[in-house]
């Protein structure tokens, strides 16, 4: 992302190697965002409000884990996770911005990973390709003239052609 200050850059990667598991704000305040979303998500459902109310609410990412679609929980992980860090480092992100960067980001790693998995160019190969800058002749390359056929030493075809099946 070209529009990406170096300062938003520093900010982005110092993010993408925080430690959350281990942050137990973070995960006490996930376990809060998750009650409070699904209190306000079913609010008129009195069977889930009182298992959100009663012994059950240790087990609250359990029942988040249950009643909510994956994409919620990462959007619900998502923001929770930038509030914690802006809160934890005194940094100022925007959720958005960190997607965009961190897609092109992995992007950019996964082709490095993949360059760097390929075998480095053997010497013989790095040899061969002195020879071809230099104008060098190439050991065990069969060298073939240049020369253009007399087409007037060319004999006459003698065999008839073939008919055609519809001819016979």
């Amino acid at each position: 992302m070209s529009n990406v200050s170096d300062e938003e850059v520093k900010v982005f990667e110092k993010f993408y190697k925080f430690d959350f598991t281990n942050s137990k704000k973070y995960q006490d305040g996930l376990l809060a965002v998750y009650e409070q979303y699904l209190v306000m998500k079913f609010q008129n459902d009195p069977h889930i409000e009182q298992k959100l109310r009663g012994e059950e609410k240790r087990d609250v990412e359990k029942l988040a884990n249950t009643l909510l679609q994956p994409s919620e929980i990462s959007q619900l992980q998502s923001q929770a996770k930038v509030y914690y860090f802006c809160s934890e480092t005194g940094d100022i992100m925007s959720l958005d911005d960190y997607q965009k960067w961190e897609a092109q980001f992995t992007e950019t790693k996964r082709f490095q990973e993949i360059s760097s998995e390929r075998a480095p160019h053997s010497s013989k190969y790095e040899e061969l390709v002195d020879l071809i800058v230099q104008g060098k002749p190439i050991p065990d390359i069969k060298t073939v003239p240049d020369m253009v056929y007399d087409t007037t030493k060319i004999s006459q075809s003698s065999l008839e052609l073939r008919k055609k099946p519809w001819e016979t």
